[in-house]
C-alpha cells in the first residue's frame, strides 16, 4: 500500500503480470514465476509496478526482487512470494543521469545520497572517474584511485575481491561494456579501506563521450 498506494483488499484476486506491473516487466514477471512454480528461485531481478490512487504521481515503483517458492506441509510448491528492495529513488536519479547532456560532472560529484557510488573506465581499464559516494563507499579518496588500473590494483590491491575468481569475473565485465555488452545488477564484493566487507550489486555500460565531455569508455554503478 505504502509504495503503490494499492491496498491488500483492491489487490487480492488481481493478476499480478497483467494488473500490477507494467508492461515491459510483464515477461520478466511471468519467467520468475514460472521459474519459482518450478522450484527456480531466482534473485536481484529488477520489475517496475504500477501505481495507484495518491501514488499515481510517482508513475512507477522499480523493486529488485527475490522470488521465493511457498510450499505446503508435504512440501509440495504451492505458490510465490518476493522479498525485494525499493529502488525506485536510485532508478529514477540515474535515468536522468544516464540521458543528461549537461554539467556531468556536477551530478556525478553531487552529495546528494540518491546519487550511487559510481567509477568510470577509459578504454585500457584506468580509472577516469570515481565520485563521492564512490568515496564513502570504500574510504579511498578521488585523488588515490584516479588513472590506477581498475583491475588489480583499485579492486584487488586498494579494494581486495574475494579471490581470483571474482578478479576474472570482475575483469570480463570491464571488458564486456567497453564491447558495447552491458551488465545489470550483477553481484559483486570486496573489502573497504577498513577490511569491511561491501556487498554490492555493479551495474555496467558503455558511455557515449558526447554526453560527459571527456573521453569515456564505460561507467559502473554500485548498489549496496
Amino acid at each position: 500500500m505504502e509504495l503503490t498506494g494499492l491496498s491488500v483488499e483492491e489487490a487480492i484476486g488481481k493478476s499480478l503480470v497483467h494488473d500490477l506491473v507494467h508492461k515491459e516487466s510483464e515477461e520478466a514477471v511471468d519467467k520468475l514465476l514460472f521459474r519459482a512454480l518450478g522450484g527456480e528461485e531466482d534473485r536481484d531481478v529488477e520489475i517496475k509496478l504500477k501505481t495507484f490512487g495518491t501514488e499515481q504521481h510517482k508513475k512507477a515503483v522499480f523493486l529488485v526482487v527475490n522470488a521465493c517458492s511457498s510450499k505446503d506441509y508435504t512440501n509440495n510448491i504451492v505458490g510465490v512470494c518476493f522479498v525485494g528492495q525499493d529502488v525506485t529513488s536510485q532508478k529514477v536519479v540515474m535515468d536522468k543521469f544516464i540521458h543528461i547532456q549537461g554539467d556531468y560532472k556536477a551530478i556525478v560529484h553531487s552529495p546528494s545520497p540518491l546519487i550511487p557510488p559510481i567509477f568510470a573506465s577509459d578504454e585500457n581499464t584506468c580509472c577516469s572517474e570515481w565520485n563521492t559516494a564512490m568515496e564513502k563507499l570504500t574510504g579511498w579518496s578521488r585523488e588515490d584511485i584516479i588513472g590506477k588500473m581498475l583491475v588489480g590494483e583499485i579492486f584487488g590491491s586498494f579494494c581486495r575481491l574475494q579471490g581470483p575468481d571474482s578478479i576474472t569475473k570482475f575483469t570480463i565485465l570491464l571488458h564486456n561494456a567497453i564491447g558495447g555488452q552491458d551488465t545489470e545488477k550483477f553481484p559483486f564484493s570486496f573489502f573497504d579501506q577498513n577490511g569491511k566487507n561491501v556487498q554490492a550489486l555493479l551495474t555496467v555500460n558503455k558511455r557515449n563521450p558526447e554526453a560527459t565531455g571527456k573521453e569515456l569508455a564505460i561507467e559502473a554503478q554500485l548498489a549496496n
